[in-house]
Formats: C-alpha cells, sequence, structure tokens
C-alpha cells in the first residue's frame, strides 16, 4: 500500500490578513489537483491535512490557548479554537466531497493526549480503518486535552510527523 501525506497550509487556503476567510479559488484548485492524483493513482492511499489559517489562529491568540486553561473563560476559548477549526476543515471536507472525493473529516481531540504540550498517548486506529475502508482521513491543527495544563494546541505538521512514524 503506497501511502502519502498531504499538508494543506493555513495560509495557502485562508487570507491571514483577513480573519475568518477561506480562500475558495485555492481550495478549488487544490481539490481538482487531489482528485486527479487520485483518478491516475486509484491504489494510493492519502491522509490529508489542513493548517488553520486564518480562522483558529485568531481565538488562540486571544485565549492564549496553547498554554492551557484554569479559569471559565480560558475553557470557552478552547471550545472556540475547536469550533473555529472545524469550521475550516467543514469548508474543505465539503470542496473534496462535492469533487466525489471519499473525505472524513477526523478532529485530533478524539486521538491524542498531551502532558505539558507533550505527546503522551495517540490512537490512531481510526485513520487506519477509515483507509482500510477507503476513505480519504481529512486532520487537521486543533486543540487537544493535556493532563497537567487542561489542553492545548496540536499542529497539522505535529500530527502528520506522529503519523508519519
Amino acid at each position: 500500500m503506497e501511502l502519502v501525506l498531504v499538508k494543506l497550509g493555513g495560509s495557502l487556503i485562508t487570507d491571514k490578513d483577513k480573519p475568518y476567510t477561506a480562500r475558495r479559488e485555492i481550495i478549488t484548485q487544490l481539490v481538482e489537483q487531489v482528485s486527479l492524483i487520485k483518478r491516475e493513482n486509484p491504489n494510493l492511499k492519502l491522509i490529508i491535512g489542513n493548517g488553520a489559517g486564518s480562522f483558529a489562529h485568531q481565538s488562540a491568540n486571544k485565549y492564549n490557548t496553547i498554554n492551557g486553561f484554569s479559569g471559565d473563560e480560558e475553557k470557552l476559548g478552547f471550545c472556540l479554537v475547536h469550533q473555529d477549526a472545524l469550521d475550516l476543515n467543514f469548508l474543505l471536507a465539503k470542496s473534496f466531497l462535492q469533487a466525489g472525493l471519499p473525505v472524513v473529516s477526523l478532529p485530533p481531540i478524539t486521538m491524542i493526549i498531551t502532558h505539558n504540550k507533550k505527546l503522551l498517548k495517540s490512537d490512531f486506529s481510526v485513520i487506519e480503518s477509515s483507509l482500510q475502508a477507503g476513505l480519504i482521513p481529512l486532520i487537521f491543527g486543533d486543540v487537544v486535552l493535556d493532563q497537567a495544563i487542561g489542553g492545548t494546541v496540536l499542529s497539522t505538521d505535529a500530527m502528520l510527523a506522529e503519523l508519519a512514524k
């Protein structure tokens, strides 16, 4: 099985100068390119990851989410970062699905736990099962629970690096 990990960078798929602004024309081009690759290589297994760009970075900076949470405002911020990351991922998933690619969004909060911002546990069985079922996992940088500081941010790069192992 040939497996390829692809990252769609946040600064590529969003306008970092305009909060919560997707670059839809770029997303469309990327989806077309991935579709072409899949048509030419039908047995190719893909894992696609997307960065947060001008979406989750807004609330992550506002609430300093990377450094955890202790109070109610920081907990709300953690959840807002998660929602922002989901919103961008939803736009991407919709584009891939409209192009006929069977993507399934898989948030890292369901697979990873950290301790003081360092990976403690990971369970990628849902990604493995998705690949075996012929689906394309669509992962993204997002919040994860942290046993020491409540929660933190896990980048797409960190998640793809862990998956590459």
